[in-house]
């Protein structure tokens, strides 16, 4: 691969760890490279350590829950940057549709802790060897994880505020119509 045809993060990646890519791609003008969720960590250790990509600028995921053209269910996306070269790459850990777990970065980047934890609070993904994997965003008496594609957005939602005397409940319905929320 030449730097031409992809990105040096990307050709870096194809080139170093061949044996664990399973998918790459390019979308709006920027290509990624998808590897299995076991060899993330050594990836991303290659790219901080010999390509210079030292800034993890974003965490997160995607559920292709309805998307049966992809495999697997879930992306852990990594976004870092090389500074000295102002290029961006793109690396997705591919999680499997029931084993969502993937090693922690946040030994690498600092930053990867809190961004971590958010991936976790809303899309239930485990990061194996996180120092404090807890919800950061929802509560802690909080059921389910609600940015994944078969969260029940129907029924109550609590509403808590440690200001009030009592918590209280508003009844948040969406249907077929895309009703708003009642205020009732």
């Amino acid at each position: 691969m030449t730097e031409e045809a992809h990105g040096t993060g990307t050709a870096f990646v194809l080139e170093r760890f061949p044996e664990a890519v399973v998918e790459q791609g390019e979308h709006g003008g920027q290509d990624w490279v998808g590897v299995r969720p076991e060899a993330i960590h050594d990836v991303l250790l290659a790219l901080r350590d010999e390509a210079g990509f030292t800034y993890l600028d974003d965490l997160t995921a995607v559920d292709y829950l309805d998307r049966a053209d992809v495999s697997g269910r879930f992306r852990v996306v990594y976004h870092l940057l090389h500074l000295g070269k102002r290029e961006l790459t793109r690396v997705k850990a591919v999680v499997p549709d029931e084993e969502v777990e993937v090693p922690t970065v946040s030994d690498l980047f600092g930053v990867a802790d809190w961004l971590e934890r958010e991936v976790y609070d809303m899309f239930g993904i485990r990061f194996a060897g996180h120092p404090d994997l807890r919800r950061i965003l929802m509560p802690e008496d909080w059921e389910g994880f609600p940015c994944r594609r078969d969260y029940p957005w129907q029924g109550h939602i609590p509403i808590t505020d440690p200001m009030r005397e009592k918590d209280y409940a508003r009844p948040f319905v969406t249907g077929p119509e895309g009703g708003e929320p009642s205020d009732d």
